[in-house]
């Protein structure tokens, strides 16, 4: 399971444009549930905004 700035990634969504949105989860921060905007990298490697 991916992980960002300690959210574990529960559901990614990839457009044919080659970027998405990642939903998160962190039952203990201040704000449980976030979104990202993300894409894959030039090395493959997911990034999120």
């Amino acid at each position: 399971m991916d992980k960002n700035q300690g959210y574990a990634i529960l559901k990614a969504i990839m457009l044919e444009n080659g970027r998405g949105f990642a939903l998160g989860e962190h039952l203990t921060a201040p704000s449980p549930y976030v979104t990202w905007a993300c894409y894959d990298d030039e090395k493959g490697q997911r990034q999120y905004e």
